[in-house]
């Protein structure tokens, strides 16, 4: 259903690639806080907040809802608000969706059902607290979390089989570790919010069912390598900091070089068939969305070495004036014959 706004799509990130290849990116001057300021400032449309300036000029959930705290806390509630009735409008006669495209059509890459997406709306509108917009789609809402429960928790006490679209959109796998999480953060946002619950499933006993000793795997398939999105997404619950400690020692030790994070210790995954137009992709790369949500993490329990990445995110934001969506193992921004890494990404808000 999906496939003309997908391949539509396809060909604007394509343009945008080129474009950046050719002229460069847009350039921001100050310092590393007063660049992400301004990138913020600028993904604001009068309407909703974009999810970059380049490539991904629309409204991705997931996205959003990692930047929703920080964007608070830089005093855009006003703007959180807006975008997440907006968001609401689209997904309440489409159901909720992974993007909503500037003509304001709904879609999900790949064409899956997305848990985090839901599990991100309602973190979202939980961390607005805004009660009257939450009565205004107190139906929506009802009916979006009944449709979590019935497609995501199996009922043999874990994550149901099949796959689902989530932060590593490219990687085939099922029953994924960041997926449990996503069943917590959902459960713990619904109660929040104070609507009827229908999730019944213990995360953080699930969660045991992937922890190692030293770090959570990435699903239940049998493989024990460590990845990024399975050892940042337990930890949005409560879990002790002793796991959190033993979890971040495993990804200082893989998956900060260059910068943090990458997604996988390991190149061989399964992927879908369209990485061989963007190589390495979701594998070996550093993604500035999970390393900033890392860094706000790890703070709690390593704040020296999270004070020295943060420095050398500082120092990568200074140097091209603005921040780029992924970086190569060259530590220059990541591409490939059909794409550049896209630049002013919205959660510039998390470096804040």
């Amino acid at each position: 259903m999906h496939t003309p706004v997908l391949v539509w799509q396809g060909l604007r990130y394509g343009c945008s690639s080129l474009k950046r290849k050719m002229f460069g990116n847009r350039r921001f001057s100050g310092s590393a806080n007063r660049i992400c300021e301004q990138i913020v400032d600028a993904c604001w449309n009068g309407r909703y907040f974009e999810n970059s300036l380049g490539n991904y000029r629309e409204f991705w959930m997931r996205d959003f809802g990692m930047a929703t705290e920080a964007l608070l806390r830089m005093g855009k509630k006003t703007q959180v608000r807006a975008t997440l009735d907006y968001a609401l409008s689209r997904f309440k006669s489409r159901g909720v969706h992974t993007a909503i495209t500037r003509q304001g059509m709904c879609f999900n890459f790949p064409n899956l059902y997305s848990p985090d997406s839901v599990a991100w709306l309602f973190h979202a509108l939980a961390k607005l607290g805004d009660k009257s917009l939450v009565r205004e789609n107190e139906p929506f809402l009802v009916t979006a979390a009944e449709e979590f429960a019935h497609k995501v928790v199996g009922r043999d006490g874990n994550i149901a089989k099949g796959r689902f679209s989530g932060m590593r959109d490219y990687a085939i796998r099922e029953q994924s570790c960041y997926d449990c999480a996503m069943v917590g953060l959902m459960s713990k946002s619904v109660d929040a919010l104070r609507l009827h619950n229908p999730i019944r499933f213990d995360a953080k006993k699930a969660l045991m069912k992937y922890w190692t000793g030293t770090h959570f795997k990435p699903d239940l398939s049998g493989a024990r390598h460590i990845t990024g999105d399975a050892n940042i997404a337990p930890f949005f619950l409560d879990l002790p900091k002793s796991m959190m400690k033993q979890a971040f020692t495993m990804l200082e030790h893989d998956l900060v070089q260059p910068l943090p994070l990458k997604y996988s210790s390991v190149h061989e995954e399964r992927m879908i068939m369209l990485e061989f137009l963007v190589p390495n992709w979701e594998r070996e790369t550093s993604w500035t969305h999970m390393g900033l949500l890392y860094l706000q993490l790890l703070k709690k329990v390593m704040p020296d070495v999270a004070r020295s990445h943060k420095q050398k995110y500082a120092r990568l934001i200074e140097e091209h004036g603005t921040l780029f969506e992924l970086y190569d193992d060259r530590m220059k921004p990541y591409k490939s014959l059909g794409y550049y890494a896209d630049e002013g990404m919205l959660w510039a808000a998390n470096f804040l």
